[in-house]
């Protein structure tokens, strides 16, 4: 009977040395600060918090005139993906796609409107 149980006693060892290997994910990696570019060339951050296990962004944008504004909905869909509704004036709403790459780099889309563009944004690092 001990040499039955070894193998499996070996398997779940190695499955979960395997789980241990995958990077985790979950909302609470998009929480911080950010800051990024629209289209290569409009500054803005967004700051990421985590209130009662929903994420909360509050945008910044100087180049726009825009001074925190918060998020409608912030959806995280897993697997590094986030997607973010800011409601703007005159019935138009900010949607923000996208992604986090291996290095952590955010990418993706903006849809603004009629207007829709690609963005990127790094975390600041906190000294």
């Amino acid at each position: 009977m001990v040499h039955t149980r070894l193998p499996i006693i070996l398997l779940l060892a190695l499955f979960s040395l395997n789980m241990s290997a995958v990077p985790a994910t979950g909302p609470g990696e998009f929480v911080g600060q950010w800051e990024g570019l629209a289209d290569g060339q409009i500054a803005f951050t967004i700051d990421i918090t985590l209130e009662d296990k929903q994420l909360v962004a509050v945008l910044n944008s100087p180049d726009q005139g825009i001074t925190d504004l918060t998020s409608d909905w912030t959806e995280f869909s897993g697997d590094h993906e986030l997607q973010i509704s800011f409601d703007l004036e005159n019935d138009t709403s900010l949607m923000i796609d996208g992604e986090l790459d291996e290095e952590g780099v955010f990418h993706g889309t903006y849809d603004m409107g009629e207007q829709t563009g690609v963005i990127s944004m790094t975390r600041i690092e906190e000294d």
